[in-house]
């Protein structure tokens, strides 16, 4: 696609920034910019509103698109109180920006996203580092928690009363992660119904009972600590558990428990 100035009639220098693509005029510096990245720089209701004056307000008499050359739509509103003038492109969906209004056009903050599977990786680091440097009791009897390591990494158990604890990333690892994501969204729904606390965190969990599945061979009793992302569960929920087959390859030195079977 061609793309030439409406001002000065030369071609426009394409530029990638890191949220699309752009054109610029090397000698007016006015800017050539899809509708859809300035909806990526700005608030929705900013570009929202400017797309439907163009749409329904305006006329297309001003300067030849520079991508197509058909007449462009001349759009005047604010941007904090400034005002900016725009031209838009229908058909082309291409909005022109004169230098001064281009150095007016908002910017919103860079949203960080982080996925699931990062944020489980983060806090399971969390709770491991701060196991090794402090003692925790028992959410179920308040016996001294004590930690093994097995081929998905560390896990916790009460010996007075056989109970279990793992974090999500854990569990995603030991069962193949269909089950971890299953049990992370019934623990979102509904109220915190336990009084057990976290032996982490010290906040209630979310007690749960999740159905026998073709996964898992028994009614599963456990508990589930929203801010810590940490398990708790009864021996016989924990070796009901799906759990998949462990890789002899996978298994570190010093392993002092692997996945029941």
């Amino acid at each position: 696609m061609f793309h030439t100035c409406p001002r000065c009639r030369i071609q426009l220098e394409r530029r990638e920034a890191e949220d699309g693509l752009l054109w610029r005029c090397g000698c007016c510096a006015g800017h050539a910019l899809p509708i859809a990245l300035v909806r990526k720089r700005t608030e929705r209701e900013f570009s929202r509103e400017l797309w439907r004056k163009a749409v329904e307000e305006a006329l297309p008499t001003g300067d030849p698109c520079p991508a197509c050359a058909l007449p462009m739509r001349e759009v005047t509103t604010q941007i904090d109180e400034l005002p900016l003038s725009a031209q838009l492109c229908k058909p082309c969906g291409l909005v022109w920006l004169d230098a001064p209004d281009y150095e007016k056009l908002p910017r919103e903050e860079p949203r960080i996203v982080v996925d699931m599977e990062t944020r489980l990786l983060h806090r399971h680091i969390e709770i491991v580092e701060q196991c090794l440097r402090e003692d925790h009791p028992c959410p179920s009897c308040g016996h001294r928690l004590v930690h093994a390591r097995n081929a998905d990494g560390l896990l916790w158990h009460c010996t007075a009363c056989e109970a279990f604890g793992v974090t999500l990333t854990f569990l995603k690892r030991a069962t193949g992660g269909e089950f971890s994501a299953r049990l992370w969204q019934e623990s979102q729904k509904g109220t915190i119904e336990s009084d057990a606390p976290c032996p982490f965190c010290k906040q209630p969990m979310n007690t749960l009972l999740l159905p026998p599945t073709p996964h898992a061979r028994r009614q599963l009793a456990l508990a589930v600590c929203r801010p810590c992302h940490f398990v708790w569960m009864t021996e016989k929920s924990f070796c009901a558990l799906p759990w998949r087959p462990v890789d002899p390859k996978r298994v570190p030195r010093g392993s002092t428990l692997s996945s029941p079977s």
